[in-house]
């Protein structure tokens, strides 16, 4: 009577007032616990029942069994197992055949197999025990063999059986198998019965066949709600969502009531198709059935929310699941971190630690992409000392995610301390090392990186030639490019389009043009973003005319521009200058409905400001729908290029009555037309607005300032601007130079120049400084100072330093000098 009440305090009251509890009464008790998955009382309560002198019996035994589920309970299956060893009870089947099923669950299969082997009688049960542990642990041969031997020994299987082993055919590779199986189970006549019928369904889905699966829903006599959901699920799980949703909605006209399980499915399917709306209308379904949300359905509505970028949804369910597991927060978390809500990641990141959640490499892989995303290196390495001290640090994929964090965080040496101590690396590891090398602008070790991965035996995949790739950005890496080509086209990747258009892009940067054009006319139908990077090449090759020439070439083929289509054919209007072709370009933009566009808004400003047409100009902006920073960064730019600093100090101020804030770019513009002394007043008050907004020790706009007030001939504001920038670079010594060169003050440019010999490398403008401050003062010796520093850089054989070195020798007389650099 116990297992009926369903309040297990109220049974465990009648039952503790019996005086003299019977084995039955011991029996139904332990029952209603394990029926409620309270085993760990069940079990404490089977020890109060031997210590008080109660002899188990059989259905005991068969009883508490069900309470050892997993390797934790592994101990007490065992003590179970000796009492029952004792008491002379191993003759009985059922008694053997829960002991195997126990061993199985408890991770114990070889004791398990010893169990059914020293069984003198076996029944199809025991066979199908058997034949359940090994398909628990993944065992297919094993069950195969089994099976075999079942009908060696003229042992007849039944429905159970053949449930228990398609549960084993569980991959793509196993679908051949699985269909000798559906093949024997026809045979045996069990193929039209419901339960073994809904296990197909669910054996094709998942080796990745759902018309297959379609196939024996179709020839069922009767469908269950089970079917129904199996065969959602085998069209969710294949990426054919809008066939899964089908199937729901038509078990319903059907008048089959979804379960739990189904509408996990269904969500599923939503979310393979990144649909919230539709995925809304399933949890307002939900919710007026009055379905409980648990975890499990609780998981899939997050993860649904978050394939459709829906996450404050999701954050909404997160908050309002009254359990949540270590699935519910790792789904939460890979969402923000997936989704560039990173201070989201971090600050959940930390609620987990706060609340003691065990913590497992998935939380800290979504952490540390967080770290990469907001570049916060301090926190990265905080991270990286609890994966330490947590024991995870030898796992591979942790590893790569500490390297992807320290790249992005441009933190090289850590990176490579962490690529040199793993312990095994894989082609994702080398993949994310030459990316790091590449993406910091390290190619030669990008190049050495993969020779290294070539050594080690690792097979290169797309993603590594990508990589590879995007380091050759210069003349000097053609070689290398050509290289890769060629390994590219070996592994038969030449025609896939993401290869296609690094390969294309490769060549434009590497100046080979030509080769980039071969690569694009080897397609039969070049995609849009094909047609994009050669256009793209032709741009980034100054060569407006030619990016012009395949425009109409595409526009002949009949293939339609996008955005980055008319941002490249603006941009080789503007080089070109071909004004009234960029207007009809302009017209076009209009009709292919981009003319309101905030980004190529920006464009066309930029177009008409190199066309000399500030009116044309200030008309696209002020027709724009929106106007955000970059458009008006764009605008300013336009006046400042052409000498109109007050129209950009007042398009500035414009700007910030719009309420919306200029960034660094916006402010370098408006400084960049303040170029002599009329513009100090202006730029003292642009000043005046960067100290408002917290910038003013930031590298990028204090460098600007510094060479703003050097065009202005304040050095006095040069020179404290300069001492307010939070990290000085070569640009800030090298501004600061200039406007000491600007005011004649050429001792304190060569002292400067001699100060930062010690931590900074000199650029060509640097070296320039120093030149031209040695010519007007016809100092000879520092003369020679300077160009024995330039012989020793990179920018020894540079035309226009040497052009400068030349005005200096003749200024100073030093015609032998002169002689010895012109020959």
């Amino acid at each position: 009577m116990f297992h009926r009440l369903d309040d297990i305090h109220s049974a465990r009251a009648v039952f503790d007032a019996l005086k003299y509890p019977s084995v039955v009464s011991w029996n139904c008790i332990l029952r209603s616990y394990i029926k409620l998955k309270r085993f760990k009382e069940a079990l404490h309560l089977f020890r109060n029942m031997l210590q008080k002198g109660n002899n188990p019996n059989r259905v005991t035994f068969l009883t508490i069994l069900g309470a050892c589920t997993s390797p934790k309970n592994l101990v007490d299956g065992k003590w179970i197992h000796a009492y029952i060893y004792k008491h002379r009870m191993l003759k009985d089947i059922s008694i053997c055949n829960c002991l195997i099923t126990m061993y199985s669950r408890c991770g114990d299969l070889k004791e398990a197999v010893s169990i059914f082997k020293n069984m003198q009688n076996r029944t199809v049960v025991s066979w199908n025990a058997m034949i359940a542990a090994h398909c628990k642990h993944g065992n297919r041969k094993e069950v195969l063999d089994l099976f075999d031997r079942m009908q060696m020994e003229r042992m007849q299987p039944d429905q159970r059986t053949f449930v228990g082993m398609l549960s084993v055919f569980n991959s793509p590779e196993c679908l051949a198998e699985g269909k000798e199986l559906h093949n024997t189970i026809i045979d045996h006549g069990f193929h039209r019965e419901l339960i073994v019928a809904n296990a197909l369904i669910n054996m094709y889905s998942k080796c990745g066949s759902p018309d297959d699966a379609f196939m024996v829903f179709r020839q069922m006599e009767t469908h269950d709600v089970i079917s129904w959901t199996a065969m959602i699920e085998a069209y969710a799980e294949s990426g054919r969502g809008r066939e899964a949703l089908e199937f729901f909605y038509d078990m319903q006209d059907k008048g089959v009531k979804p379960n739990r399980v189904t509408f996990v499915s269904a969500l599923g399917a939503c979310a393979s198709l990144g649909d919230a709306e539709e995925g809304r209308a399933i949890h307002f379904q939900i919710n007026s059935l009055g379905v409980p949300i648990d975890v499990y359905l609780g998981n899939a509505l997050i993860y649904m929310y978050e394939k459709g970028c829906d996450l404050t949804a999701a954050r909404s369910v997160f908050d309002e699941m009254h359990v949540r597991d270590s699935v519910s927060w790792t789904i939460m978390l890979h969402a923000y971190a997936s989704s560039n809500h990173a201070a989201e990641a971090l600050e959940l990141f930390r609620v987990m630690q706060e609340k003691k959640i065990e913590l497992d490499k998935s939380h800290f892989i979504s952490a540390l992409d967080a770290c990469g995303l907001l570049s916060n290196l301090e926190v990265g390495k905080e991270l990286h000392e609890q994966i330490f001290k947590s024991g995870l640090l030898s796992d591979t994929a942790v590893g790569n995610a500490l390297m992807c964090m320290y790249g992005r965080c441009r933190a090289l040496n850590d990176a490579c301390a962490v690529f040199e101590n793993m312990h095994h690396r894989d082609v994702v590891s080398w993949n994310a090392m030459i990316n790091i090398f590449a993406n910091l602008g390290h190619s030669t070790d990008a190049f050495s990186c993969f020779s290294e991965m070539q050594a080690y035996r690792v097979l290169p995949n797309k993603l590594t030639f990508l990589a590879l790739l995007s380091a050759c950005t210069t003349a000097n890496a053609l070689l290398e490019g050509k290289t890769f080509h060629r390994k590219i086209v070996e592994l038969g990747c030449d025609r896939e389009d993401l290869l296609v258009n690094a390969l294309i892009r490769m060549y434009g940067q590497c100046g080979a043009v030509e080769d980039a054009l071969a690569v694009f006319d080897h397609l039969r139908n070049p995609p849009v973003s094909a047609w994009n990077f050669l256009i793209g090449a032709y741009c980034n090759g100054c060569n407006g005319k030619g990016a012009l020439n395949v425009f109409r070439r595409m526009q002949n083929s009949g293939r339609e521009p996008n955005k980055i289509t008319f941002l490249h054919v603006l941009k080789a209007c503007a080089m070109t200058g071909v004004q009234d072709y960029g207007k009809t370009v302009h017209e076009l933009i209009k009709e292919c409905g981009w003319g309101y566009d905030v980004v190529v808004g920006g464009a066309l400003i930029n177009m008409y400001s190199k066309f000399r047409d500030l009116e044309a100009a200030k008309e696209v902006f002020e027709n724009m729908e929106e106007q955000n920073v970059v458009s008006w960064t764009a605008m300013i730019d336009a006046y400042a290029n052409h000498g109109y600093h007050k129209e950009a100090v007042r398009l500035l101020e414009s700007m910030k009555q719009s309420n919306c804030e200029p960034n660094q770019i916006t402010l370098a513009s408006v400084l960049g037309s303040c170029v002599s002394p009329v513009a100090l007043e202006d730029a003292i008050s642009v000043h005046s607005y960067i100290i408002e907004l917290g910038l003013e020790s930031d590298t990028f706009v204090g460098n600007t300032l510094v060479g703003t007030y050097g065009r202005c001939q304040a050095i006095d504001h040069a020179y404290q601007a300069f001492h307010r920038i939070g990290e000085h670079d070569v640009v800030s010594w090298t501004a600061l130079m200039s406007a000491y060169l600007r005011c004649h003050k050429h001792e304190e440019v060569l002292q400067l120049f001699q100060y930062i010999q010690k931590d900074v490398q000199p650029n060509r403008v640097t070296f320039i400084c120093a030149v031209k401050s040695c010519t007007y003062m016809r100092d000879l010796a520092k003369g020679k100072e300077v160009h024995a520093k330039i012989m020793e850089s990179s920018y020894n054989s540079d035309i226009i330093l040497k052009q400068s070195l030349i005005d200096m020798y003749h200024s100073c007389g030093a015609y032998e000098e002169l002689y010895s650099l012109t020959s």
